[in-house]
């Protein structure tokens, strides 16, 4: 926890102080296994990289990641997820079409029984 971490006799509350008090955390993009250095983007190595592909975890420069509901993905995964929102979507509107032509049957349906029954008082 937060408070696990910060000194007890902790009274100044600059940003610089608590980020002193505070575990360093690495950065994603800059950590590399194989050297020193930034990451590259994976598709255009003079580039520097700006983003993680979350599905993935490719490096991805500022044309190569694409933000989709929140996050960045690479090329690949966001064509997967897509058509993985498609192929749900579709069986969705398949089951809500199916649904709504049963109501309007049924409301036709009770619609005529009622059409009947006053045209049966009337008549008698």
């Amino acid at each position: 926890m937060l408070a696990d971490t910060v000194p007890k006799d902790f009274v100044e509350s600059t940003p610089e102080s608590i980020a002193r008090a505070l575990p360093a955390l690495p950065d994603p993009v800059r950590m590399t296994a194989s050297s020193a250095g930034p990451r590259r983007c994976a598709h255009h190595p003079e580039r520097p990289a700006h983003a993680l592909c979350v599905s993935c975890r490719t490096p991805l420069c500022r044309g190569c990641a694409t933000p989709w509901e929140g996050i960045f993905l690479c090329a690949a995964c966001l064509a997967a997820r897509r058509a993985a929102a498609v192929r749900r979507g579709s069986v969705a509107g398949w089951i809500g079409l199916a649904a709504g032509l049963a109501a309007a049957a049924l409301a036709a349906t009770w619609m005529t029984a009622w059409v009947a029954a006053l045209f049966a008082g009337l008549a008698g």
